[in-house]
């Protein structure tokens, strides 16, 4: 990890925001500057991937699917051990719109998170169906993609111990 130092965050009542980046990624210099400019979390985190292609990595395949459910892994056993009761997950090629700075958009995702505790709260994703609109957020059914998706404390465990089933069913 690399801790990158950030101002007074956005969203305070985010532990940690973890953007999982490959070594030498062309997105590197615009990572930066969106979070010096939205410091998003309490904490900012960029957690390195060397990826599959350039080292042996120890996981099921070594393919990207297995790659990137590793780097899932690796900042949930983070979150976990970090006590983290929220986290935000951001894949390097996110891009934070203008609108996000908007005082009533910072409002409503706080007062969103703090009512509704969601375990998962998608900002950034391929909606492939949705459900009912609860205040300003629709319910979300299937889904593809992580760019950028807020866990709480039960979110994290739930999928830290789904990972941790899968991955010993595959050994």
């Amino acid at each position: 990890y690399e801790v990158l130092k950030s101002g007074r965050p956005m969203f305070p009542m985010i532990d940690c925001v973890y953007v999982i980046i490959m070594n030498n990624s062309k997105y590197e210099e615009r990572v930066r500057d969106q979070l010096a400019k939205y410091p998003l979390g309490q904490k900012i985190l960029l957690q390195k991937n060397a990826g599959f292609k350039r080292c042996s990595k120890s996981i099921v395949r070594q393919d990207t699917v297995a790659d990137l459910v590793d780097s899932n892994y690796t900042f949930l056993t983070n979150a976990i051990q970090n006590n983290y009761r929220r986290i935000l997950v951001l894949e390097e090629d996110f891009i934070i719109s203008p609108k996000l700075g908007d005082k009533d958009v910072i409002r409503d995702i706080q007062s969103f998170l703090t009512v509704h505790e969601p375990e998962a709260l998608l900002l950034g994703s391929v909606l492939w169906r949705t459900g009912a609109i609860v205040e300003n957020f629709k319910e979300v059914e299937i889904k593809l993609g992580t760019h950028a998706i807020i866990y709480n404390h039960v979110g994290i465990q739930k999928l830290y111990n789904l990972l941790t089933r899968k991955m010993n069913m595959a050994i």
